[in-house]
């Protein structure tokens, strides 16, 4: 079973690419993210027509997830993968500008930023 990110993964980022083998017939395939292994709380659920998806949004910060996908045979519906772990990271917060002040009129070419 090839797939990326691996099982058990711990991203590097929150926006990872979901890629899986293609499955001879499939006209599209649904990618779920789910809180648990039973997938009885989602976090989301795409249907997608190819079998590579990247997110257009960050998954949540310092989470343990599961994913799987399914594929699609028109109206009906393939076997559903076996779940994989992945951990989110937890980057960082953006620093922000204290000093000097937005907007703020310098006398100096050098000033001391904070």
């Amino acid at each position: 079973d090839v797939r990326i990110p691996a099982n058990p993964a711990d991203l590097k980022n929150n926006r990872p690419i979901f890629n899986w083998e293609d499955v001879p017939g499939a006209t599209g395939y649904v990618l779920q993210i789910a809180y648990n292994d039973r997938f009885t709380s989602l976090f989301w659920s795409k249907t997608v027509t190819q079998s590579v998806f990247f997110p257009p949004g960050d998954l949540p910060r310092g989470r343990a997830l599961y994913w799987r996908f399914y594929p699609k045979f028109g109206s009906t519906s393939g076997e559903k993968s076996e779940p994989w772990l992945l951990y989110t990271a937890t980057p960082p917060s953006v620093p922000g500008l204290a000093s000097p002040s937005s907007g703020a009129l310098l006398r100096d070419f050098t000033p001391r930023l904070n």
